[in-house]
């Protein structure tokens, strides 16, 4: 009888320890990382990784970028916030630059700031670098590949100078903080925003190209020592490996455009439309890389005022820029009495002539070839001509 008890007391024992290594396995197993877990809560139109991008020194962002990828179809589109964005600021309780807010407030108050001025709900993922690290993971990418189109030799008030060959290049790391760094005097802001945003593009090509070298067990945990994220290692190895694969050649840059006014002795860059144009730019992109219907390419525009109102071209050049195009130049049309605003299709691409005509509802789509240069080339894709019909957002 004894002998019989003790031998269920330790088959209920055995029971009893089969059942909670199953229950630890299966709660393991029913586990579902950070990144995947946005996916799947996501609605299906709405399945995008919205990720926070920013270099930063001394707690002075160089750049600060939000990448919209849609892992469905591995397309994307980087949209790059200004440094000198103007902006009330209620964690600065002031108006001021937006950077302002991160160097002096930190990064949540600074994400909370980029979501309420972009109007994305959430932006669920930070990356921040700064230049010791940034140098590092150049390094480790072999080396990022950028364009510079004059050379560079630029001598600081401090004697400290900065070298750089000008075409396509590729930069180790040390070369990669001088391209960050160098300020030309007088160069425009736009210029030096253009430069920033360009280097992160690099880098996403880069992750690319040595993602199976990047993701390896043995390398990823460096990688991983030179970002700060707020996410742990395996769930950064989760949303690196979604977004290394990454159609880089055929990102869609996006900026913040406006008027830059000065204020405080700051010259501040006041978004168009107090900012909603920031956040229609955002949905139409988002709607563009789900449906499938983003261009594959940056399409290269001229703007041509043809009425009386001066600096209607500059400002719509601005408009268009914010929705990713090239714009080659802007100037006057050759007479100031046109009475319809119209696009010249010099490629006979009507779909992408008619998503530019929609940004504007513009209707008058004509085709017509463009007289190639000497080298064969389209200088421009299309030629848009303002007509007074055109209220400077929209034909009316």
């Amino acid at each position: 009888m004894k002998l019989k008890l003790e031998t269920g007391f330790f088959l209920l024992i055995i029971i009893f320890v089969i059942l909670v290594v199953l229950s630890v396995a299966m709660f393991f197993l029913l586990q579902t990382d950070e990144v995947t877990s946005v996916l799947e809560n996501a609605e299906e139109d709405k399945r995008i990784l919205n990720i926070l991008f920013i270099l930063e020194d001394n707690k002075q962002p160089l750049f600060t970028d939000i990448v919209l990828y849609y892992p469905d179809s591995e397309r994307g589109a980087i949209f790059d916030i200004p440094a000198n964005t103007g902006l009330i600021s209620t964690a600065l309780d002031r108006m001021d630059r937006i950077d302002a807010v991160y160097k002096e407030k930190g990064l949540a108050a600074y994400k909370q700031e980029i979501e309420k001025l972009t109007g994305i709900e959430k932006i669920p993922f930070t990356i921040e670098m700064d230049l010791k690290q940034f140098s590092s993971l150049t390094d480790l990418l072999g080396g990022l590949k950028v364009f510079i189109l004059s050379p560079v030799d630029v001598t600081t008030d401090d004697g400290e100078r900065y070298l750089l060959p000008s075409g396509a290049v590729q930069l180790d790391g040390a070369k990669i903080t001088e391209y960050v760094s160098y300020r030309i005097p007088e160069e425009p802001e736009e210029d030096v925003q253009n430069r920033m945003q360009n280097i992160l593009g690099a880098f996403l090509y880069a992750l690319n190209k040595q993602r199976d070298f990047v993701l390896h067990k043995d390398v990823f945990p460096l990688f991983y020592k030179n970002i700060t994220t707020n996410l742990d290692k395996d769930d950064a190895h989760t949303l690196f490996t979604l977004i290394s694969r990454i159609d880089s050649e055929k990102l869609v840059p996006q900026t913040v455009t406006g008027i830059t006014q000065m204020v405080d002795g700051k010259p501040l860059l006041f978004p168009t439309n107090d900012g909603n144009l920031i956040k229609e730019v955002i949905q139409r992109t988002i709607s563009s890389i789900v449906s499938g219907t983003i261009s594959n390419r940056v399409y290269v525009i001229e703007v041509k005022n043809g009425t009386n109102v001066n600096g209607l071209a500059r400002n719509t050049s601005a408009l268009l820029k914010t929705f990713g195009y090239d714009v080659l130049s802007f100037s006057d049309a050759d007479r100031k009495d046109y009475t319809q605003t119209v696009i010249i299709d010099h490629i006979g691409n009507e779909s992408a002539a008619k998503s530019l005509a929609d940004i504007i509802k513009c209707t008058n789509i004509v085709t017509e070839e463009l007289v190639n240069d000497e080298e064969g080339l389209y200088d421009v894709d299309f030629t848009l001509i303002l007509g007074s019909d055109f209220d400077g957002r929209n034909v009316r």
